[in-house]
């Protein structure tokens, strides 16, 4: 899924370079490429998830639609990337969907799940001194709808002395659909972004497990929030 990505990139970067090339003097591509880079967090993560290596990535094709001079509407398509980094020994199964608490592997370097999904932002944005074609401060809030499309984890660890990868695709009882809330402040093609997902992370309350103390933690099925930044206008 990833080389996917970076191939529609790389594919939609050129289309638009070629496209600005030969029609010279025409108007360039009604629409930007936005480019989300935020920080991810779980709002019951206990000490099962690394805030920090948990990341996001959305790659969207964005077309403004102007319904006055302070007003306009955005609608986008394209996709999101959601990186969630676990503690310690913590893994997510594919047969039971539950996090376990593997004490049998010595040392994890990296144990993460990656979600993928095609996401449609809609967004109203207020620019308070008035734009011409989106120029200036503003302040925005819309939705964002989205389908997941494939995930997976990978984790790397290392047993007497060799170094193991593992990545296993699965369904992982995941949502297959999610509805989130996005906010965002920004000047020109630069802007700060805050979501913050209404639907829950999983289909069903998962069950930490650690294995060897054949001890169950308490159940939990978190929502995501998403702090970063967001650069535009490509």
């Amino acid at each position: 899924m990833t080389k996917f990505l970076l191939s529609f990139l790389l594919l939609v970067v050129s289309f638009t370079a070629l496209s600005q090339e030969k029609l010279s003097g025409q108007p360039d591509l009604p629409g930007d490429i936005l480019f989300d880079i935020g920080f991810n967090s779980w709002d019951q993560s206990g000490d099962t998830l690394k805030n920090w290596p948990s990341r996001s990535l959305g790659i969207y094709y964005n077309k403004r639609f102007k319904l006055s001079n302070k007003f306009s509407f955005y609608g986008a398509a394209g996709f999101g990337i959601e990186k969630f980094s676990f503690e310690k020994n913590y893994h997510l199964t594919a047969d039971n969907s539950n996090i376990v608490l593997d004490t049998l592997i010595a040392s994890i370097s990296m144990n993460k799940l990656s979600i993928t999904y095609f996401d449609i932002p809609l967004e109203l944005r207020f620019h308070p001194k008035g734009t011409i074609d989106g120029e200036g401060f503003f302040v925005s809030a819309g939705a964002i709808p989205g389908l997941k499309m494939g995930a997976h984890t990978k984790v790397k660890y290392e047993v007497d002395g060799h170094k193991q990868r593992e990545k296993v695709g699965a369904n992982f009882g995941l949502q297959d659909f999610r509805m989130g809330l996005q906010f965002r402040v920004g000047w020109k093609g630069i802007n700060i972004f805050y979501k913050t997902y209404l639907t829950k992370v999983f289909r069903h309350k998962q069950d930490l497990v650690d294995p060897d103390l054949n001890l169950t933690g308490e159940l939990f099925n978190p929502k995501v929030t998403s702090f970063g930044i967001n650069f535009s206008g490509f």
